[in-house]
């Protein structure tokens, strides 16, 4: 069953609400509301009474504005303190990228020393076996701060740049 329209604009009234307005039950404007049943002659008065009221709601009401203005500073201040927010996660990523760039590199350079350390001189059984566990530490950070790892920093840097313009724009 299709539900009656009685009001022009959508209001946000439950159907209790609209039964105390009318002064009957939730069942009987449940049933108008589906055209099963008709509301009592007073409420019915009642009903055409809110309908006109409805009607002549104003656009630029007061209260509607006073409202605006409450919610336009509120917004103001939740998005200030979402800047921030965004502001320090930003700050965060930094330093994690510029670290991992600095692990990356040197775990580089670590492989790159022990290649030419092991190939320019003969080595004993410890320094072989020194060398094969910086080794294997260099590749362990470098699996850590992996290229996949700094390019997913370097995105989620991008996306809380991005997101940070978005805040300032709503904010103004």
């Amino acid at each position: 069953m299709k539900k009656r329209s009685v009001f022009n604009k959508k209001l946000l009234i439950t159907y209790d609400e609209m039964a105390m307005l009318l002064q009957t039950t939730r069942t009987q404007w449940s049933m108008f509301q589906i055209r099963q049943r008709s509301l009592p002659d007073k409420s019915m008065d009642r009903l055409v009474a809110l309908v006109i009221l409805s009607n002549s709601i104003s656009v630029d009401s007061s209260s509607k504005k006073e409202e605006v203005l409450k919610q336009e500073a509120t917004k103001k201040k939740l998005l200030e303190v979402d800047l921030k927010e965004v502001l320090y996660k930003q700050k965060k990523f930094e330093r994690k990228l510029n670290q991992s760039k600095e692990k990356y590199e040197a775990s580089m350079n670590t492989l790159d020393f022990v290649e030419v350390v092991q190939t320019q001189k003969e080595n004993d059984y410890f320094e072989a076996g020194a060398l094969g566990i910086i080794k294997t530490n260099a590749i362990r950070t470098l699996k850590t701060h992996s290229l996949l790892k700094l390019t997913q920093l370097e995105i989620k840097l991008a996306s809380l740049q991005l997101e940070k313009e978005l805040i300032e724009k709503a904010i103004e």
